[in-house]
């Protein structure tokens, strides 16, 4: 998903069918198939629209949050866990 942090839109790039996603528990990691098409943000429709376009105003806010703090754009990575955004990594985007 690309944001546009001047006023939140977002373009969703590509997904993917199935993949694999890891699960920790009690210190063990499995790993479960993921058929994205019924999850919440990549499915279709005006719900799934909506849900992604909101993720995408969060995140921009907090891409704005980062921009004030270290005074230039970055390029930022993270995960959305229980519906609240973390952020993993930022650095400044080169033009």
């Amino acid at each position: 998903m690309r944001v546009d942090a001047r006023d939140g839109t977002a373009t969703t790039t590509q997904f993917a069918s199935l993949d694999l996603k890891r699960r920790v528990s009690k210190n063990v990691v499995a790993a479960e198939t993921v058929a994205y098409a019924s999850e919440a943000l990549s499915g279709v429709g005006p719900e799934a629209r909506e849900r992604r376009e909101s993720l995408a105003r969060r995140i921009a806010a907090v891409g704005a949050v980062l921009e004030a703090e270290f005074g230039a754009p970055q390029l930022v990575e993270g995960c959305l866990v229980d519906d609240e955004v973390f952020v993993t990594r930022t650095r400044p985007r080169q033009p």
